[in-house]
């Protein structure tokens, strides 16, 4: 795989998207095609050894690449055994090692040869599989969330830090504070906003993606006391009211009534994440296991 290959390719189809420039095959081809360019010069550029690759922030949005896309392709390289030690900080900067030197590029060739196969798709069957791929992105990036609030961040919902005392005024705002935080300042590469609502804002977050737009739902959940079918219902008529067929549910509990789930009602497709707000002390866990 030669740079001035991928560099003509990301010519034509940059030809292409300025006749039509929302079409998210022609978006999606772009990031690819930049992501395996930036990842092959970064390689050849790391002679003669060929290992120790870093990047900045700045080196995947001056091209525009999604971050979850990058860190989503850098992972699947690690657990297939191609890199190790990928280390990602705040900012979006990034190392790994290469221990695979063809699998790496072999990797990168395939990336290439998937955008050539992908622009002979027609426009529906390619428009589903970019959507498809934006589904797993952003549920990996709730997932990620899922994991930060459960190990610390939920301290954030109680009075001085006490889990199951005295619950902070407002916990939605906080949710959703954090949620927004995580996705506009951890270099995930998304912008994120409440949506309007009258006087004040709804439980909605919409996330800007040029090729799929986002609709997240936040939710506090303490009881069985009909706030996750209101919640449900708000993501619903949103989702609807947008032309959109699928949104997402984030729950944060006091208790285990829900869990993760994917799931279609009224014709709109809901993928749901559950925070557990007031996790268990280990020490607490493992005696009622032992009991």
């Amino acid at each position: 795989m030669e740079k001035e290959d991928i560099l003509k390719l990301i010519e034509e189809v940059e030809k292409l998207q300025n006749d039509k420039p929302d079409n998210v095959l022609y978006i999606d081809s772009l990031e690819l095609l930049r992501m395996s360019l930036m990842l092959l010069e970064k390689f050849e550029n790391s002679k003669p050894k060929y290992e120790h690759i870093s990047f900045s922030g700045d080196d995947w949005k001056q091209n525009n690449i999604p971050f979850g896309r990058l860190k989503n392709f850098l992972e699947n390289l690690k657990y297939s055994g191609v890199l190790e030690h990928l280390i990602f900080a705040l900012g979006g900067n990034g190392f790994f090692t290469i221990i695979d030197k063809s699998g790496f590029v072999k990797a990168i060739e395939e990336v290439v040869e998937s955008v050539k196969e992908n622009l002979g798709k027609s426009t529906t069957e390619s428009t589903e599989l970019v959507a498809g791929e934006v589904r797993i992105e952003i549920i990996d990036a709730l997932k990620e969330f899922k994991a930060f609030v459960e190990k610390d961040g939920f301290l954030a919902f109680w009075e001085n830090n006490k889990v199951n005392g005295n619950i902070k005024n407002h916990p939605e705002e906080i949710g959703k504070s954090q949620l927004m935080s995580f996705l506009t300042g951890r270099g995930t590469g998304y912008i994120a906003r409440e949506v309007p609502a009258g006087q004040g804002r709804q439980d909605v977050i919409f996330v800007e993606d040029p090729k799929s737009p986002v609709i997240i739902e936040t939710k506090i959940i303490t009881s069985n006391n009909g706030k996750y079918e209101e919640g449900k219902f708000q993501l619903i008529d949103y989702v609807k009211k947008n032309s959109h067929n699928e949104g997402y549910y984030l729950i944060f509990q006091i208790g285990n009534f829900y869990n993760d789930d994917s799931f279609e009602e009224d014709g709109i497709k809901i993928n749901q994440v559950v925070i557990n707000i007031a996790p268990q002390a280990p020490t607490k866990v493992f005696r009622e296991k032992v009991d």
